[in-house]
Parts: C-alpha cells; sequence; structure tokens
C-alpha cells in the first residue's frame, strides 16, 4: 500500500506540472547488459556457467560468468514536464520484454555413498517492470544534451527458475524436471541517463542516449512449483523452521536506447 501510495503521489505531481509547464512523452526502447552482477548465489550455486563439486575437494572445474537478471531488451513509456528551459521532471516506466536468461549445469559427486547427479537451471526475470521518477538537466538549442538521474521503484521483479536432474543411486539412473518461483521485497534503486535529441517533427523529437540502472533485490519468497508445491519465506531473522536468512539477487544494468519524444503545451 505504501508503494502504491508513493507511485501515485508521483503521478500527481507531474501531472499537475505537465498541464502548468512544458510537457512530453517519451516512447522507446533498447537493450541492457549485465553490470556489477554476481557469479554465485548465497549457498556458493553458481549462477551462470559451469561447475562440478564432490564431497572431498568441494567445488572444481569451475567456468562462471556473472549474471543480472535486469539485463536484456526492454521497451519504456515516459511522462515529463520542463519547470523551465533547462531543469525538468519525469516518470518513467520500462518493461523487459527479452530478459536475459541464465543457464547452470551442475555435477555433484558424493563417492562414498554412491551417488551423483546433473543439474541444469535455467532463471529468467519475468516480465520485470520499474517505475523511475527522474530529475532531467538539458541544455542546447536545435540539438539538446541532457541528463538524467532519478530512483527505481521495482513493481514487479519475479524471477522464474527451471530444473532438469538426472541422478544416479547405487548404479540406478533417474530423472526428472522442476520449477520454482523467487518473489522479492520492495526495494529502490538507482537510475541515470545521457542523450541527446533533436526535432524531425514540429512536435517530435529523435532521442538516443545511453542509460545504467544499479539494483539489487533481496529475496522474499521462493515458492516450488513443480514437482512438489511449497513455499520458502526468506527474513533478516531467523524466525522459526519455516525462515531463511535473507540475500540478493543483482538486477543491474548498462546500456542504450532510441526514441521518439511528443512535445505538448
Amino acid at each position: 500500500m505504501k508503494k502504491l501510495t508513493f507511485i501515485l503521489t508521483v503521478l500527481s505531481a507531474l501531472s499537475l506540472k505537465a498541464e502548468a509547464q512544458k510537457g512530453y512523452v517519451r516512447i522507446g526502447g533498447g537493450y541492457g547488459a549485465a553490470a556489477a552482477g554476481q557469479s554465485r548465489d548465497i549457498d556458493g550455486t553458481p549462477l551462470n556457467g559451469n561447475a562440478s563439486y564432490n564431497t572431498k575437494q568441494g567445488f572444481t572445474d569451475m567456468d562462471l560468468k556473472k549474471a543480472s537478471y535486469g539485463a536484456g531488451a526492454f521497451v519504456n513509456a515516459a511522462l515529463g514536464s520542463m519547470i523551465n528551459e533547462h531543469v525538468g521532471l519525469e516518470l518513467n516506466a520500462s518493461v523487459g520484454i527479452g530478459p536475459a536468461k541464465y543457464t547452470t549445469h551442475l555435477n555433484y559427486s558424493d563417492a562414498a555413498n554412491k551417488y551423483s547427479y546433473a543439474m541444469t537451471t535455467v532463471q529468467q526475470a519475468k516480465l520485470p517492470i520499474l517505475l523511475t521518477p527522474s530529475l532531467v538537466l538539458q541544455t542546447g538549442k536545435k540539438v539538446h544534451l541532457y541528463m538524467r538521474a532519478g530512483v527505481i521503484l521495482p513493481v514487479s521483479t519475479r524471477l522464474k527458475s527451471t530444473m532438469t536432474v538426472t541422478q544416479v543411486q547405487n548404479g540406478v539412473t533417474s530423472s526428472g524436471k522442476g520449477s520454482s518461483q523467487t518473489y522479492f521485497s520492495f526495494k529502490p534503486g538507482f537510475a541515470c541517463a545521457a542523450g541527446l535529441d533533436f526535432k524531425i517533427a514540429k512536435v517530435v523529437k529523435f532521442y538516443v542516449e545511453a542509460n545504467s540502472t544499479s539494483l539489487s533485490l533481496y529475496v522474499n519468497e521462493q515458492a516450488s512449483v513443480a514437482p512438489i508445491k511449497a513455499n520458502y519465506f526468506y527474513s533478516f531473522k531467523a524466525d522459526g523452521s519455516s525462515r531463511y536468512g535473507r540475500y540478493s539477487y543483482p538486477y543491474s544494468s548498462i546500456g542504450g536506447s532510441v526514441g521518439l519524444r511528443f512535445d505538448f503545451k
């Protein structure tokens, strides 16, 4: 409820500014690469890459890469208002239409108990939605150079995981599949951008920009969908057998976008 109230307040403020000053709508899309990502989760399990683990030596033969679940293709729409020639306010909504997909191959071996398994895990954010109220600074006449900085408000950031496992116990091989959903607590981040725009029609401008997001989200709940339905909850303090220590997943990215800006008064 607090998150919704804050978002509605920002929207109302921007709407009033747009009526009183020179407003605009910005529509575009782009791509962000992983930035400041992680290679392992809290248990040391790889998030992206290949690894082998045995009970005598621990992790061996590791080939890990960084993962950040905010990376990938996105579209965005923004409502803005210029308070004066150089300073403005903007609310941007970004939707991830092609989030990065990360695959991990893990081989586990316990020779003493004649047990081993090979597991492939695929993780991908499910249609992440981010709102970002920002301060805009611009200069120039025919070509505007601008900078934008603001606070990221994560609206939807679910993460889906699918697992395929083949295990061997005392010479008997079996296999199975499973899936889970990870839900995160609300935690703001930071976003910035720099770019330029120029007029291509009376009230239409073309823009191109470089942008960056810094966002790390704490796990609130993990729901196992298959083969067994179960829910696991996380908090900063242990609170009974159903709660676990809270940890975070990376959602930061760096990339660029292009689009159109429509000015109105």
